[in-house]
């Protein structure tokens, strides 16, 4: 069986349309990140309020989140998928005599070099999600 060049040529033609087509590149962020707690209180006293925004090439987002006692202490990570960036940040006790009231932990995260653009923003928490966009100009 002889096989010609020009269908040799037309299969791999197929094949290269058929991986272009069917196997895209994704869009990879490149980013640090930073999570810490900022405050540890009493939810009777005052607390911030959450708060997401562009801050030159990062982003800085301030999130309080209730806990059984103001003895926590925030841990997170931050990925990404296409242009969206997803915070999930969740809380884990100091293990430490600590005063008996509903506690307020207040973390901040900041994701930095981040390129020109707008990103989706989800954060998640054990009490609550916020889902926004932030434009970094």
């Amino acid at each position: 069986m002889k096989i010609s060049y020009r269908k040799i040529i037309f299969w791999v033609l197929v094949i290269v349309v058929i991986a272009v087509v069917l196997v895209r590149p994704g869009t990879h962020i490149q980013y640090d990140y930073r999570v810490e707690t900022i405050s540890n209180k009493c939810t009777f006293d005052e607390s911030p309020e959450q708060d997401n925004r562009a801050v030159s090439n990062s982003i800085v987002i301030i999130m309080p989140i209730q806990t059984p006692t103001p003895c926590y202490e925030v841990e997170g990570k931050v990925s990404s998928v296409g242009t969206d960036l997803i915070v999930d940040l969740d809380v884990k006790e100091k293990g430490e005599v600590c005063v008996e009231c509903v506690g307020i932990t207040v973390a901040r995260v900041t994701i930095s070099n981040l390129d020109k653009g707008t990103y989706g923003l989800q954060v998640n928490t054990p009490d609550k999600a916020i889902i926004t966009t932030i434009m970094i100009e």
